[in-house]
């Protein structure tokens, strides 16, 4: 039998050789990865002509992708990419994000592309200075909202024949209710208008002594009833987050400086005279909550940044005017001040609130909330809205990006497979 000699290669040529191997089996395994990715996002040469608009919005979508890392709601913004303008959007709702990137060449090309994105923290939704359910939105003299009004029930003043009741802004009323004896600055939606002034144009079914400034469109289609922005997967989310910090058992009356949060209580909540609440995460609690003794003051940790934190009860919620409620310091932090309770009795509301400060949201999807006379807030929903006399509602520009954190400040961003498009 021939022998062969045995192999003169170093060991390590063999280790190089051996390495090279490996290292054209990963570039193998990453342009697999990359070939898949670009397939998602449908960017294959086949079937989308590769040009620089296209680039520069695709651009867009991925500078919204790691700002979103950061802030899982970022507000519009605008790149400018070799000469190319790209206008950047995100949306969304819960844990959902929909970003759209719209790439502008100078000589006008246009190439618009969106993608839709998971979050782990929940965002959005509040884009109305009112939302009320079918209870509606009753509306007494000389009170007022600055920003839109969307009403799943009626909408009414309490003067018809001098309306004083008045909205700087739109309302749309679901289905078959009706808007009545409000002043209108802008357009109106409902199946019935009556005794009312509407300063631009005017959608219905029905028109009885209205002044309409712009056009009528009689004939109009109803608005579609509209869904709350936080349902109750979300209230469950934020009440799992509450409880993971700890259960306080019995009745909390506190006192002096104190901090809370994350932190479940099973019993009433209670602000004694010029006590200082600093909330550090989501707060439960399955009775009542009472902020109305002289001097308190409640504030989100400035550790949550532009972040915001919720309060919830399970039983009514009493905030009065002797209550300083603020955010972080960061102009998008908000306080969500929220009621499960179905209470729809006007003295004893679901939620009552007589509050002046800027920093806080109001949600009581079950029950009533009902702002008493001269007070002022920036957003309410509930599924009946009651505004007393010279109370004022002036919507916040920063609530659409609202979000309250999963839990421990470290986001995730989820792009959707399959949902890249091009519009």
């Amino acid at each position: 039998m021939k022998k062969f000699p045995k192999s003169k290669i170093p060991s390590g040529a063999i280790a190089l050789i051996s390495l090279m191997i490996i290292a054209a089996f990963a570039l193998a395994v990453v342009a697999t990865v990359s070939f898949t990715s670009l397939n998602e996002l449908g960017m294959s040469s086949s079937g989308v002509d590769t040009d620089k608009t296209f680039y520069a919005a695709e651009a867009g979508i991925n500078e919204a992708l790691i700002r979103m890392v950061k802030h899982p709601m970022p507000a519009p913004f605008v790149l400018q990419i070799n000469g190319i303008q790209v206008q950047v959007n995100v949306d969304g709702l819960s844990h959902s994000r929909t970003i759209t990137s719209q790439a502008i060449d100078p000589t006008g090309k246009v190439r618009k592309l969106q993608i839709d994105a998971n979050s782990s923290a929940i965002a959005g939704g509040f884009d109305y200075a009112v939302q009320s359910g079918v209870g509606g939105l009753k509306m007494e003299n000389n009170c007022s909202v600055t920003g839109d009004v969307y009403s799943n029930g009626p909408v009414y003043g309490a003067n018809e024949a001098n309306p004083k009741a008045r909205v700087f802004g739109n309302v749309w009323v679901a289905d078959q209710f009706y808007a009545s004896a409000i002043d209108v600055s802008g357009n109106l939606y409902a199946n019935t208008i009556k005794y009312a002034r509407v300063g631009k144009d005017a959608y219905y079914q029905t028109l009885i002594d209205t002044v309409v400034i712009g056009q009528k469109f009689s004939g109009s289609p109803n608005p579609i009833a509209k869904p709350f922005p936080i349902g109750d997967s979300e209230i469950n989310e934020w009440k799992a987050q509450a409880t993971s910090g700890g259960v306080l058992t019995g009745n909390q009356n506190l006192s002096g400086t104190a901090s809370l949060g994350p932190k479940k209580i099973e019993g009433n909540l209670s602000l004694d005279g010029n006590a200082r609440l600093t909330i550090n995460g989501q707060i439960w609690v399955t009775g009542d909550i009472n902020f109305s003794n002289p001097n308190t003051q409640i504030t989100i940790s400035p550790s949550l940044g532009e972040f915001s934190a919720v309060i919830i009860a399970d039983g009514r919620i009493n905030v009065n005017n002797n209550a300083i409620i603020s955010g972080s310091g960061d102009a998008r932090s908000f306080l969500l001040i929220l009621s499960t309770s179905n209470s729809l009795d006007p003295s004893q509301p679901a939620i009552s609130t007589a509050n002046n400060s800027n920093s806080v949201v109001f949600y009581a999807k079950n029950g009533m909330i009902r702002q008493y006379n001269n007070s002022t807030l920036h957003s309410t929903t509930g599924h009946y809205v009651l505004l007393e006399q010279n109370s004022i509602i002036i919507f916040d520009p920063n609530l659409p990006s609202f979000v309250i954190p999963s839990g421990d400040l470290g986001e995730s961003i989820n792009p959707i497979p399959n949902s890249w498009q091009e519009l």
